[in-house]
């Protein structure tokens, strides 16, 4: 699900199965602003109020489920809610993958690929420039063993959850330094 200049909201999915996927979930905000030569770009429009509920899957790939607006106070994804999720995916992440480099081309087109083709710093869920963000009975199963927490989140972040409680305090979650930005 992308924003790229549109306005996405009061969105529900829900009783889906998700499996052999890149980025199970994946909700971004993008700036590709493709418009015809002469006409002024439109801004990335907001990305709120959506509901994923009742998620199941298997074999899904190793980088992990991606949460991301722009960075800026006015271009964060706000007011999601993620519950009754239960996905497999590949697992074998590394510890080098928490702190490696992630990319943000707000620019190219809106692919969970160009985040991290070979994972990022979670297993589960990667929450970047986000806020009210609420999970609520969520589990991520790695088939291999995986180094990665279950939650990584970037800032700008504010009010993210887990089963009610602050992400932060919530075992498997780092914050992940802001060095992964371009």
């Amino acid at each position: 699900m992308n924003a790229g200049g549109a306005t996405v909201e009061d969105i529900l999915i829900e009783d889906v199965v998700i499996n052999h996927a890149r980025a199970p979930i994946y909700l971004r905000i993008g700036e590709r602003s493709r418009v015809l030569p002469g006409t002024p770009k439109v801004p990335a429009g907001p990305l709120r109020r959506i509901i994923i509920e009742d998620v199941t899957g298997t074999d899904n790939y190793r980088q992990g489920s991606i949460i991301s607006g722009l960075g800026k106070p006015e271009k964060l994804i706000e007011d999601v809610i993620i519950r009754r999720v239960n996905l497999g995916m590949e697992g074998g992440g590394t510890t080098e993958m928490i702190t490696a480099r992630v990319n943000d081309d707000q620019w190219s087109y809106p692919d969970a690929h160009q985040f991290s083709p070979k994972g990022l710093p979670a297993h589960g869920f990667y929450v970047r420039s986000a806020k009210r963000v609420h999970f609520e009975d969520v589990t991520v199963t790695p088939a291999a063993p995986d180094a990665r927490p279950l939650f990584a989140t970037v800032a700008p972040v504010e009010n993210i959850t887990l089963n009610g409680r602050p992400l932060e305090s919530a075992m498997g979650a780092i914050p992940v330094p802001d060095y992964h930005r371009n």
